[in-house]
């Protein structure tokens, strides 16, 4: 009895260990600067975990669960600004023609 609750105890701990594990990936930035992406993704990456990066290449430091939700959050906040073409017509004023 006792060696099935050891057993038990080790493979909750283990599973508690698996569970905070966290993972580093690096994220490319297409469209946004690291210093307009850090503020963002700070709040999110949780306790133990870090944002950091270089030029447009964040270092993301969180568990899996949180990187998703980080790679979520860059996917829509990371795209490409809308074009926004502005035209401008000329109308000549037709009493000042016709003088």
């Amino acid at each position: 009895m006792l060696r099935h609750l050891i057993a038990l105890l080790l493979f909750l701990q283990a599973i508690t260990a698996a569970a905070q594990a966290t993972i580093t990936e690096v994220i490319p930035l297409g469209y946004r600067s690291l210093h307009e992406m850090v503020p963002n993704v700070q709040p999110l990456v949780g306790p133990g975990g870090s944002v950091s990066g270089l030029r447009d290449q964040m270092v993301v430091t969180t568990t899996p669960a949180r990187m998703a939700e980080i790679r979520k959050v860059l996917e829509k906040l990371d795209a490409s600004p809308e074009r926004l073409v502005i035209s401008v017509r000329r109308k000549r004023n037709v009493q000042a023609q016709q003088r």
